[in-house]
């Protein structure tokens, strides 16, 4: 690279700060625009352009990979990663030049480039749910640990977007993408956890998808909540906020991926890692009784009885109002199990009892019930 170009870079800087956007070439009368919202510092700026342009770069070399249709353009894996490449070796070479350059985030992306972990940075935190399962080349274990050592102030940034325009200022088509997409990749991941795969699941699946709604919401002038049926959709909807602010409804994907890297995390025994994913869970569709359910399994397998049954009792409430008639019966059976365990725990054996009783009321093919009523018995006897 030539001693100018960082300054050139700026100076494009500059200018695209005036025009807001800079356009490539066109294709059937669709033109590749940069949408950029230029930075105060024109070197973090130019180093955004220049990730910008290699976007455009890898679309114009691929022309046939894309739809073409007006609306900003999200990434594919190959173009997402071949604009970061891009970048980190344009920042390499102008540190070259200029040892007092450092800029945060890109100071990040080199160390993730020099530990040949870009590919994998890439899938975890920049994941699109269109990219389907990851290349089998990715190492997406070996990252998960080495971020954890190493990354754990990260704060991932894309800056600027790109855009498919039509003649006539026509309005972008695809400009939003709903959160459904991502549901086979979070169905994908679960097939990973039947074959006991539990670290590749929550590496190549579900820490992919919770990334992506976390950066897409992070933001949001709105609640949002996650509703696993129609009827937590109107509860969701109706509840009242002082703040006054408005409410969004996305579907379970995301509280999904929270519930299954938890079951994950159980079992790895990483019971306070899953506790966490949980509450999440949780905060995100607190009238889902199956995630208060399995938050109480967490606090149960920790040997937090107490906090296990109080959940547990959460969870038989949310259910009489959360849950559809498809799973009502088995969330409201599985919270009093739950409750039951423990004050068997407890020796509190007729609390117990009653509520297994319930279980069998409610679902005489309660196995799982009847055979802890015959456990009752058993500890009753002299």
């Amino acid at each position: 690279m030539k001693g100018t170009l960082r300054l050139a870079i700026a100076a494009v800087a500059i200018l695209l700060a005036q025009a807001a956007h800079a356009t490539s070439t066109s294709h059937r009368g669709i033109s590749v625009e940069i949408d950029w919202q230029p930075v105060q510092d024109d070197r973090e700026g130019a180093l955004w352009l220049a990730y910008l342009s290699g976007r455009v770069a890898y679309i114009n070399e691929h022309e046939a990979a894309y739809d073409w249709k007006p609306g900003v353009v999200t990434p594919s894996f190959a173009e997402e990663l071949a604009a970061r490449i891009s970048v980190v070796q344009i920042y390499r070479e102008q540190k070259q030049k200029d040892p007092q350059l450092s800029v945060p985030y890109f100071e990040d992306l080199t160390r993730v480039a020099d530990h040949s972990f870009l590919g994998e940075y890439v899938w975890t935190y920049l994941h699109e749910g269109e990219w389907g399962p990851p290349p089998d080349k990715l190492r997406l274990v070996d990252f998960m640990h080495w971020r954890a050592a190493n990354l754990a102030q990260h704060v991932v940034l894309t800056k600027g977007a790109i855009r498919f325009k039509a003649s006539g200022n026509a309005p972008p088509t695809n400009a939003v993408r709903a959160s459904a997409s991502e549901a086979p990749v979070v169905w994908q991941g679960r097939r990973l956890l039947a074959a006991g795969k539990n670290e590749l699941a929550i590496a190549g699946y579900f820490d992919p998808v919770i990334g992506h709604f976390e950066r897409t919401y992070q933001d949001s002038d709105k609640h949002v909540y996650a509703a696993r049926n129609q009827l937590q959709t109107f509860l969701y909807v109706a509840l009242p906020h002082d703040d006054k602010k408005g409410v969004e409804v996305l579907d379970a994907t995301w509280s999904d991926a929270y519930l299954l890297k938890a079951y994950a995390l159980t079992e790895l025994r990483r019971l306070d890692d899953a506790q966490a994913a949980l509450e999440r869970a949780v905060a995100l569709s607190p009238f889902s009784a199956d995630y208060l359910s399995e938050l109480a399994y967490t606090y149960q397998a920790q040997g937090r009885c107490d906090q296990s049954i109080s959940t547990y009792q959460q969870a038989e409430s949310v259910a009489q109002i959360g849950s559809d008639d498809a799973t009502k019966t088995s969330d409201l059976t599985r919270a009093w199990r739950g409750q039951g365990y423990c004050l068997v725990e407890e020796g509190r054996l007729d609390e117990a009892e009653k509520l297994y009783r319930k279980c069998l009321e409610l679902d005489p093919s309660d196995a799982k019930a009847k055979g802890e009523i015959e456990y009752i018995k058993e500890k009753r006897k002299p």
